[in-house]
C-alpha cells in the first residue's frame, strides 16, 4: 500500500464531535471531551484558534467524570459560561455544576433548564467575532446537534 495514499486518507478523516468547527459565524466549536486528557487536547486547540472577542462555554457533565480536572485545565480559555442539567441517569443538575465551577473561581455563570435552551442563547448574544464551545459531554454535543 501507498504511504502517501495513506497520509492523504488521514487527512480527510472526520470525527464528529472531536473539535468539530461548525461553518459560519461566531465560530462554534463542538467538542464531547470529558475527561482531563481531553480537555488538555481542547485547551491546546483552542490556544491555537485566531483570537475571539467574548469565548462563552456551552457546559455540562456526567456526575461520575472528574469534573474538577477538566475545568481547572480549561477554565482560563472562557470568559462565560452557559451551564445546564443533562437529562439523563448520570446527569449533574445545574445547581451541582454551578457549585464546581465556584469551587473553582470561575465567574460569569448563567444556568438554563437544557443544553439547547443554553447554545441558543449563547448564539443569539454572539457577536461575529466571538467563540462558542459546546464541550463535557457526548450528550451536551448531542444535544446541540440534534439543534442544528
Amino acid at each position: 500500500m501507498d504511504i502517501g495514499a495513506i497520509k492523504r486518507g488521514l487527512l480527510l478523516v472526520e470525527n464528529p464531535g472531536r473539535f468539530q468547527v461548525l461553518p459560519g459565524r461566531p465560530l462554534t466549536v463542538l467538542d464531547v471531551g470529558h475527561n482531563p486528557h481531553a480537555a488538555r487536547a481542547l485547551r491546546r486547540s483552542l490556544i491555537n484558534l485566531a483570537f475571539a472577542q467574548k469565548r462563552t462555554a456551552v457546559f455540562s457533565m456526567l456526575s461520575d467524570k472528574d469534573i474538577d480536572g477538566v475545568l481547572e485545565i480549561v477554565k482560563d480559555q472562557f470568559d462565560e459560561w452557559y451551564i445546564a442539567p443533562l437529562d439523563v441517569p448520570r446527569g449533574m443538575t445545574a445547581e451541582a455544576l454551578q457549585a464546581k465551577l465556584e469551587a473553582q473561581n470561575i465567574e460569569n455563570i448563567q444556568t438554563f433548564t437544557s443544553v439547547r435552551e443554553a447554545y441558543r442563547t449563547a448564539l443569539a448574544k454572539a457577536g461575529e467575532n466571538d467563540r462558542i464551545v459546546v464541550f463535557g459531554s457526548f450528550h451536551t454535543v448531542a444535544d446541540v446537534m440534534a439543534a442544528l
